[in-house]
């Protein structure tokens, strides 16, 4: 049909279309409801990694108490030193033994105890089950943090072991019958150097005692202080809790530059050191970590210190306990009630604190 015109019926009338002004009015108020609608979005995909998170420490929980089923007894935290003829312990860390019980049994029959993890095929693979979704970006491929080629694409690890409530710094007790005790570290918590804790030994309750929490991975760069991820130096040796908390406390990072820095944390799943996957309960999550010495990895692993939770999480830290459970630890946590989840055998009185 053919429309037709009528007399006076405008042009204008019959193809009028936005103004100018009318254009822009309509592009500012989208622009307003997208500038409203981002952040929530934001805030909602953030959600979702947090709880991606949070499902796999309690992933890695579950096949640590199903370890402790099949073994009775924990892994061992950290091993090192050498036995009663002389051979060299191998720094396999608490990570590698639960590999059968997250789905991971093939990567596990290329581990060898007796072959260390840098000249190990393992020591590339990568698991989604140890790597938060919210720091999923590796800054660690570089001279800095390789060590000459070592750890290269290496797998790294977003989730720390929990060493206990004091600062871990190690000792040499010499030649033993019992090579799990050639080496040992003043610690507390579940995962420590050496020494496989059994469930009887948690006797401050799997509910109130720590297993797993969250580490920022490190940035790699000792020219960048980043709290989250460095550790930084506060010198001397066998300091106690308290002072090793007041010292990182008052310290202002940031001229902590060069070798006064560590910045390579989790850079491999394979170790069990303080500088690759465990830490401890001296310093509130997402506070400053500190070691003792000098901070390299040596030191950071035997000097003892403060290896700090953190994540890129708002205000807190995923954390397992040893009951299978995964709670997020507020960065105001009581620092007293941080500490005592942090002791397998404290025997502090606490009322639940996540």
């Amino acid at each position: 049909m053919v429309s037709e015109s009528h007399p006076g019926q405008s042009i204008g009338s019959r193809l009028r279309g936005f103004t100018l002004v009318e254009l822009l009015v309509v592009i500012a108020i989208i622009g307003v409801l997208v500038a409203l609608l981002l952040p929530a979005v934001q805030a909602a995909r953030e959600a979702s990694r947090r709880s991606q998170c949070a499902n796999n420490m309690r992933q890695i929980g579950l096949a640590a108490l199903n370890y402790e089923t099949a073994r009775k007894e924990f892994p061992i935290g950290r091993r090192k030193g050498t036995d009663a003829n002389g051979n060299t312990i191998r720094q396999w860390g608490h990570l590698s033994y639960i590999l059968p019980y997250v789905e991971a049994a093939n990567a596990y029959k290329l581990v060898d105890y007796d072959v260390a993890p840098a000249d190990s095929a393992v020591k590339t693979q990568s698991f989604p089950f140890f790597i938060c979704p919210t720091d999923p970006e590796d800054r660690m491929n570089n001279d800095t943090c390789i060590a000459g080629g070592q750890w290269l694409d290496a797998g790294r690890t977003s989730y720390h072991g929990n060493g206990g409530s004091l600062p871990g710094e190690s000792f040499h007790i010499g030649p033993s019958s019992t090579p799990r005790v050639d080496y040992g570290e003043n610690n507390n918590g579940i995962y420590v150097t050496n020494v496989p804790i059994k469930m009887k030994q948690v006797i401050d309750g799997t509910s109130h005692t720590a297993l797993y929490a969250e580490k920022v991975k490190g940035d790699g760069d000792r020219n960048l202080v980043e709290t989250a991820s460095d550790w930084f130096d506060i010198g001397g040796t066998g300091q106690t809790r308290e002072q090793v908390y007041n010292a990182c406390a008052a310290l202002n990072p940031a001229p902590y530059t060069s070798n006064a820095q560590y910045p390579c944390g989790g850079r491999n799943w394979c170790h069990g050191d303080y500088g690759t996957s465990r830490y401890n309960h001296v310093m509130p999550p997402n506070s400053k970590s500190c070691s003792q010495g000098t901070s390299t990895a040596i030191p950071v692993n035997d000097n003892g210190g403060a290896t700090t939770a953190s994540s890129l999480h708002s205000n807190g830290v995923n954390l397992t306990m040893a009951d299978g459970s995964v709670h997020f630890a507020a960065d105001a946590v009581d620092p007293l009630v941080w500490n005592a989840a942090g002791s397998r055998d404290g025997e502090e009185t606490v009322a639940d604190p996540f």
